[in-house]
């Protein structure tokens, strides 16, 4: 199964899994023995998990800076950042830019998957 570090991780280090690959270009710090997907075969193979915080088009710079600013003080902070690096988890708070781009790039990497699985919406 696909699951991911949150609930896979504990469940590993009990020995009640086996963690066969992570999805991640370069591994798992919580699973550093599980090798990657790519490096088991499957060149080219990244699956991650990712969040992010957007507002509507057209937003003042000064309160994307704001935002932006606000943001990684709280990720920052010891109290958020400890437990989801603790689970394995990366945090990458950066540039509204850089994340609008990293998003485009899932966008269309997952937009071709579906086509090609020809997946369809039952709405």
């Amino acid at each position: 199964m696909f699951n991911n570090v949150f609930t896979a991780v504990p469940h590993a280090k009990a020995g009640k899994l086996r963690a066969l690959a992570v999805t991640t270009a370069s591994g798992s710090r919580a699973l550093p023995e599980a090798p990657t997907v790519a490096a088991s075969g499957y060149p080219g193979f990244e699956s991650n998990s990712w969040q992010g915080i957007v507002t509507r088009a057209g937003t003042p710079g000064a309160v994307v800076a704001r935002l932006k600013a606000e943001t990684i003080k709280v990720l920052q902070s010891p109290k958020v950042k400890n437990p989801i690096a603790s689970q394995g988890n990366d945090i990458a708070a950066g540039a509204p830019e850089a994340f609008a781009t990293y998003a485009r790039r899932e966008m269309k990497k997952w937009g071709k998957v579906i086509q090609a699985a020809g997946v369809k919406n039952d709405d």
